[in-house]
């Protein structure tokens, strides 16, 4: 998998291009950009996003959000990252009161790699 960096940071100052994320970093940049992407937001594809920052990272943590946040990375993944191999109990949404967030952990296989699953945490933290 391939990205650009998203603070389009260079390669090198004899370049004038930007730099390009692969492996696990552009993984989780492809991971996180549909978590965190809010329905609406792209007006291409508006159904594309999970709307888990707007409606669960404003209030309280607990163990009912984390349950829907995992149900919501899950559909949102299989329906618009389809090069990601990804069933239910590859994603765990752990949620930390004290810190008030929730840990995700997802194990996923890319398609198109050789390579064995990959473990990528992600971390929402809540909004207030």
């Amino acid at each position: 998998m391939k990205d650009i960096d998203p603070y389009l940071r260079r390669k090198s100052s004899l370049k004038n291009s930007v730099a390009e994320k692969t492996g696990y970093e552009a993984l989780k940049l492809a991971l996180e950009d549909i978590i965190e992407t809010e329905q609406g937001e792209n007006p291409e594809d508006p159904d594309r996003g999970t709307n888990i920052v707007s409606d669960y990272l404003n209030g309280s943590v607990n163990s009912f959000n984390a349950m829907i946040i995992k149900d919501k990375i899950y559909y949102a993944i299989k329906n618009y990252l389809p090069e990601i191999e990804i069933d239910e109990d590859g994603i765990r949404v752990i949620p930390d009161y004290d810190s008030r967030e929730y840990i995700v952990y997802l194990d996923v296989f890319e398609r198109k790699q050789t390579e064995e699953n990959k473990s990528v945490l992600i971390t929402l933290q809540i909004i207030r």
